[in-house]
């Protein structure tokens, strides 16, 4: 394990209880104490604070939207991007089974493990240190979404986002209609081949379910921005 100092340094933050931190580096493959306590904890603290920020940020947007953009930036996707800033994949204690399948370098892993280190910030040094930390970590993502993201059309947002990087335009593919004539349900997959991305959604018309898979895919891309 790389030395502890670097990872303090990039979370700016020192610990009181250092086990704490230790705990939230270890997997159940290395036996107890491990992380997966911690990683419940420091779920829901995510969570509280996502919700928090969107809600103060977005007083235009209603429940629905807000939930669409704290998923995008809680799932594990934008989470193990996160850690691996913090170079986590260094500090993970692992068992002898985790180490044979390279488990370090798994996002699920680099994911539980981030929400397990903000869990034990939280323990450590209570609610406002955990903010303290996740407005750091956070601040560029939250920075670049904008409500714009909803009142536009975001098939149009999604291929102007791509043609500015140079990047191939989305494909929309039709998985199923069904229903009555008067009451049918659409589901659209809208794919990208770069970067290697997709994203469903339903709705009462074809459009309208491209639409909303076009969001969720431009969703994902600006909180993963790096």
């Amino acid at each position: 394990m790389n030395d502890i100092s670097k990872l303090l340094g990039q979370l700016q933050y020192e610990f009181h209880e250092p086990k704490l931190l230790q705990t939230a580096l270890t997997r159940r493959s290395w036996g107890q104490p491990n992380n997966e306590r911690l990683e419940y904890l420091g779920d829901s603290v995510l969570g509280f604070y996502i919700a928090g920020q969107l809600y103060q940020r977005f007083p235009e947007l209603g429940e629905g939207q807000l939930s669409k953009l704290r998923t995008t930036l809680v799932q594990n996707e934008t989470l193990a991007k996160l850690g691996k800033k913090l170079n986590l994949s260094t500090y993970i204690i692992l068992g002898q089974s985790d180490r044979k399948n390279n488990a370090f370098q798994i996002d699920s892993v680099i994911a539980d493990t981030f929400e397990a280190i903000i869990g034990a910030i939280y323990l450590d040094g209570g609610i406002e240190a955990a903010f303290s930390v996740l407005n750091r970590l956070y601040s560029e993502r939250l920075s670049k979404l904008s409500s714009r993201n909803f009142k536009d059309n975001p098939k149009t947002q999604l291929q102007e986002y791509l043609q500015k990087r140079a990047l191939p335009l989305p494909v929309y593919i039709l998985d199923s209609a069904v229903g009555q004539d008067h009451d049918p349900t659409f589901t659209v997959t809208c794919k990208l081949q770069n970067p290697k991305m997709e994203s469903s959604a339903s709705d009462k018309t074809r459009k309208l379910a491209e639409k909303a898979a076009a969001q969720r895919v431009l969703l994902r891309l600006i909180s993963s921005d790096d």
